[in-house]
């Protein structure tokens, strides 16, 4: 990656991870409902999943704009799939699984 583009990506990444607070109220309540339903760690174990599909099935081998779509749709409703089924049901039940693995025998 060119340096440049790597310091103005990096620039804009942290200005998006320090930005204050909006002034609109519907983008105060999308930041909320994106931070009680947070899917980056879903992306991230999902992601080469949905990728490794796609190579193995040979799926839009010659476009690559629907390619990158078909990953992004892909692995963000996976990754939305695993946040409703496993992760939410688990964190509900966080104290009594630790509860379960560290009590006395």
């Amino acid at each position: 990656i060119n340096p440049l583009l790597f310091t103005v990506l990096g620039v804009i990444i942290l200005n998006i991870g320090y930005a204050p607070v909006s002034k609109f109220k519907w983008l105060n309540k999308t930041e909320n409902f994106l931070a009680r339903n947070d899917i980056s760690f879903g992306i991230f174990v999902y992601h080469m999943v949905v990728l490794n599909l796609m190579y193995h099935f040979g799926i839009f081998d010659e476009r690559w704009a629907a390619r990158v779509m078909t990953l992004i749709i892909g692995t963000v409703t996976l990754s939305s799939f695993s946040l409703i089924v496993l992760e939410k049901p688990i964190r509900l039940q966080r104290d009594r699984i630790i509860a379960l693995f560290t009590r006395d025998k």
